[in-house]
């Protein structure tokens, strides 16, 4: 499959995009599936099968909120191009896979960070819990070799991977349909939910996953052994 983003929606009737989109889905399972009976675990495995299971689940939600709600539409697609964009810049260097793995690590440390600071007393049980699963994702962070990191701004990732025209054409369009906008709270649904629109939408989504699969499938072909 072609790794430059194109458009890969043939028209089809509006009832039958669902089920080719859950098509879709499956058909990355089924690589995941390949993937994990044939390579061995590593953080590299770890990080491009994670963003396969996430392209699988957006493509699922996806369909449950075509053609409905096109604010779920967008959120969808939204989501597809930002782990298509990871996934491009994590098959870029190999160092890139622990910084993207890092983003766990420190994003989980800023959510117990967060619950420690709303309970308020040291007392309570919780906090002691908290406080050793602190402990704990330093542990797992040593012995897997990677240390927390902050999240990627998605500008700076569009970016270092060449997607920087993509990102400025979509990304305030995203935020008119994924924020409660002044757009989306006071427009009529009829003139917020225009099929053209949706349609854009729906093109984007299925190009970056297509693409997201392509790299994946490629990726994996790279990593068997020979016969």
């Amino acid at each position: 499959m072609s790794k430059k983003l194109r458009d890969v929606v043939t028209r089809m009737p509006p009832e039958e995009v669902p089920k080719h989109l859950r098509g879709l889905a499956q058909k990355v399972r089924q690589l995941l599936v390949s993937i994990g009976s044939s390579i061995s675990r590593s953080n590299e495995r770890d990080a491009v099968t994670n963003l396969a299971k996430r392209t699988a689940a957006e493509l699922e939600q996806l369909a449950s909120f075509y053609p409905s709600s096109i604010e779920g539409v967008a959120w969808c697609t939204r989501n597809l191009f930002e782990v298509n964009l990871v996934l491009r810049y994590v098959l870029l260097d190999p160092k890139h896979v622990n910084e993207w793995m890092g983003q766990a690590a420190g994003d989980e440390k800023e959510i117990t960070e967060g619950l420690l600071s709303l309970t308020g007393d040291e007392s309570r049980p919780e906090v002691r819990v908290l406080r050793n699963r602190l402990s704990q994702i330093d542990e797992i962070c040593k012995r897997h070799g990677i240390e927390p990191s902050h999240p990627f701004r998605i500008a700076d990732l569009a970016r270092d991977v060449g997607r920087t025209d993509d990102y400025k054409a979509l990304y305030k369009l995203f935020s008119k349909y994924v924020h409660p906008s002044s757009y989306v709270i006071n427009m009529p649904d009829e003139d917020r939910r225009g099929d053209e629109t949706l349609n854009i939408f729906l093109m984007h989504a299925t190009s970056y996953s297509g693409d997201t699969y392509g790299r994946l499938d490629d990726w994996f072909k790279g990593q068997r052994p020979p016969h």
